[in-house]
């Protein structure tokens, strides 16, 4: 028996409300030489029971010991495959029929591309299509300060990371002075590992339906998430050659709550300025491709706009003087916000 192509990755844990559907949506794809790893990391629910209730032998159930975490999972997971690829698949989310098909003739016909996804649609709470990007030097780019991926819609040569000894959360050195280790960033501390490695890609189609339900994040997870970004950007900065900067402005890259907690209005030019900083670092030391590295940080001061607009007209006038004047859109935008508000 040939070995299959493919290995789905799926982590669970206490997934009983949806994993059926999860499964259903891979086991009914287009596409159908792969094996759906799914490994329940210590569920106290009927997540165990749902996955044993099928008797498809493209299946294969792992369950640990004891709950370690998504990271450990998916990393048990990589170390398990042997397939040519291995995507990956929440257990609450929902694979559209085709996606297997379109990812594997894509990382079929673009052997230089090591890591690819697409695009992917919100359900639930909130619907919406996201729209990824789709160039290697786009998606590399944007990696600076957002995913370029869907994570759940990602395939993956498996050879590149079993030949870079590369898992999820893979420790990234810092220079002496700082002493951190990136250890649980999950998929971006992999991403920038890989980047160094292979060339990315996303394919122009939604691969994906991102269920959104109930995701409140409490103020402790917030927290433990900004000191892992602040560790992620301390190595991100110095490797576009910035050596030298406070800790607010680090904040700045990752947390633009900061504003609104504590209000600055000379905060507003500090960004831009920052901003402009960054682009002359990388332009300096090319780690990425500058012409798309600028429109990411464009993009980001640009999106700043909107998160000003509810807060007092002071600070979008501010950014108003110190952008040199507004776009057409951001010019509609706050005419509505304001209309709104003021309705209200």
């Amino acid at each position: 028996m040939n070995k299959p192509k493919v290995t789905v990755l799926m982590p669970a844990y206490n997934a009983e409300k949806y994993i059926r559907q999860s499964i259903d949506s891979i086991l009914n794809q287009t596409f159908s030489d792969f094996l759906l790893l799914i490994i329940d990391d210590g569920s106290v629910d009927e997540t165990e029971n749902i996955i044993r209730s099928y008797t498809d032998q493209r299946i294969v159930y792992v369950k640990n010991e004891k709950n370690v975490g998504v990271k450990e999972t998916l990393n048990k997971g990589i170390l398990l495959s042997e397939t040519e690829y291995i995507a990956r698949m929440d257990a609450d989310d929902l694979a559209v029929p085709e996606r297997l098909e379109w990812q594997v003739a894509f990382m079929d016909a673009n052997p230089e591309v090591g890591v690819s996804g697409g695009h992917f649609e919100f359900f639930g709470d909130e619907t919406s299509l996201v729209k990824m990007p789709l160039t290697d030097a786009a998606i590399k780019a944007k990696l600076f300060f957002f995913s370029g991926f869907c994570h759940p819609t990602i395939i993956m040569r498996t050879q590149i990371l079993k030949d870079n000894n590369l898992l999820y959360g893979s420790p990234i050195a810092y220079p002496d002075d700082f002493g951190h280790r990136i250890n649980e960033m999950e998929d971006s501390g992999l991403w920038h590992r890989l980047k160094r490695i292979t060339k990315f890609a996303n394919i122009d189609k939604v691969l994906l339906r991102y269920r959104k339900e109930g995701q409140n994040i409490s103020g402790k997870n917030v927290r433990d998430i900004h000191n892992r970004k602040k560790v992620l950007y301390h190595y991100l900065l110095n490797e576009v050659g910035m050596t030298e900067f406070p800790e607010d402005e680090v904040l700045f890259l990752f947390s633009l709550q900061s504003f609104k907690d504590t209000p600055n209005i000379d905060n507003i030019k500090k960004y831009k300025t920052y901003l402009d900083k960054l682009i002359a670092a990388n332009e300096r030391s090319n780690i990425y491709d500058p012409e798309q590295f600028k429109v990411a940080v464009n993009r980001v001061w640009e999106q700043f706009f909107y998160f000003l607009t509810s807060m007092k007209n002071k600070y979008v006038f501010r950014y108003w003087r110190v952008s040199g004047g507004l776009n057409v859109q951001q010019m509609i935008y706050l005419l509505k916000f304001r209309i709104r508000s003021n309705v209200k």
